[in-house]
């Protein structure tokens, strides 16, 4: 009786083998997947099935262990819009599991090609042999990925450990706040809700606080009125070229894209001075890639999930990514490196003291530390004149 409840029904043969495969804790998200894969394309060996509809069904079911069975309960909570369900699963399936080899593997196992006029019996083993390659790449290349993340539980966990509540965002305060945004991002205070540098907001006002003052932003409204030249678009193409080519090569990420960087990485982290690394243009642009969807989809999800739970209308939120930055990231001063950076400021009996406690002066030396520059009193007094003119403070 059971052989015949499930003649024919493939399907939910292999529904049944994913859910199995799901409720094993013992394997990790790369195992499990390698395991639907393989079940996938041992599918695509059945006369009846079709291999285009295994792709679909392949896609479908990859997109709902990943999105709605996963154990990772802050993500459920956090990614709760459906775009960003579908961002997160395009880039994990992507970059991560490799899902476009197997598509491209089942799609050369289906009986259109055997159907086609001009296909013979030795481009017939041709097909089936490049099938299998690709296949047995995607599993290789997917378990070598070097990139491992941590859940978007952990990285929630470790944001909550200076939770929004306990931070009284007074005067003091803001004055160390503006000054690190003076040296890793001038525009946040700008942007409304612009995260990464891969919006149009942040296009905007990038290039209105670099490039128009005085009558030079009354173009700006002619641009927005349908009044441009083809001189002044060719000056912004131009403009724009060059701070890409910053974007790619030298970094220029937000706060939010470097806090995301930071809390998200477990292993696999590349940057520019990184030496001995294979296809590392490659993995650059992988992570920037990942910077630019999850720096927005995590801090947004977040500030939602927040005004839910605390039923509060955070309007500091923006300060307070710019809090946790120095909670975070590690900074170098004087030649020693703090991980993360507020470890720089402790009092006598060696507790952390309150941010809007820190000494200013080493506040600048911190900030330059952020990057690594080599830090000279004729720089500190540049920047703390800049800060004290754009903010109005003064010690």
């Amino acid at each position: 009786m059971t052989t015949e409840l499930f003649e024919g029904n493939t399907f939910i043969l292999y529904l049944l083998f994913v859910l199995s495969v799901i409720i094993i804790d013992k394997f990790n998200e790369r195992q499990k997947m390698a395991v639907i894969y393989l079940c996938t394309y041992g599918m695509s060996f059945q006369e009846k099935a079709s291999c285009i509809q295994l792709c679909i069904l392949l896609a479908i079911m990859m997109f709902a262990i990943q999105e709605y069975f996963t154990l990772d309960r802050k993500k459920l909570s956090i990614f709760h819009k459906l775009h960003y369900k579908l961002a997160d699963f395009l880039y994990m399936s992507i970059f991560q599991y490799k899902i476009w080899l197997v598509i491209f593997a089942l799609v050369l196992r289906d009986r259109m090609w055997m159907d086609a006029g001009w296909m013979t019996e030795s481009l017939g083993i041709i097909f089936f042999l490049l099938s299998v390659t690709l296949f047995i790449a995607a599993l290789i290349w997917m378990f070598n990925v070097p990139e491992v993340f941590y859940s978007i539980s952990h990285i929630y966990e470790e944001v909550w450990n200076f939770p929004y509540y306990n931070v009284n965002f007074d005067s003091d305060l803001l004055w160390r706040l503006y000054i690190i945004t003076e040296f890793e991002d001038d525009l946040i205070w700008d942007r409304k809700k612009a995260y990464t540098t891969a919006s149009l907001e942040y296009v905007r006002v990038w290039y209105r606080n670099r490039y128009l003052s005085g009558e030079e932003s009354e173009k700006e409204v002619d641009v927005q009125r349908g009044r441009v030249r083809m001189r002044d678009i060719l000056l912004f193409c131009k403009r724009m070229k060059g701070h890409l080519h910053g974007v790619l090569r030298r970094g220029h990420s937000t706060i939010p894209m470097q806090l995301i960087r930071i809390l998200s990485y477990r292993h696999g982290l590349v940057f520019n001075s990184t030496k001995n690394v294979r296809f590392k243009k490659y993995k650059l642009f992988k992570r920037k890639v990942y910077e630019w969807i999850y720096a927005r989809m995590f801090f947004e999800g977040l500030k939602n999930y927040l005004k839910l739970e605390l039923g509060n209308d955070l309007l500091d939120y923006k300060a307070y990514l710019v809090y946790l930055y120095p909670h975070i990231v590690q900074c170098t001063i004087d030649g020693i490196t703090y991980a993360p950076a507020m470890k720089a400021f402790r009092d006598d009996e060696g507790k952390v003291l309150p941010m809007h406690e820190w000494d200013i002066e080493k506040v600048y030396k911190m900030a330059y530390g952020f990057n690594g520059e080599t830090i000279t009193e004729k720089k500190i007094a540049e920047k703390r004149k800049r800060v004290e003119e754009r903010r109005g403070f003064k010690e």
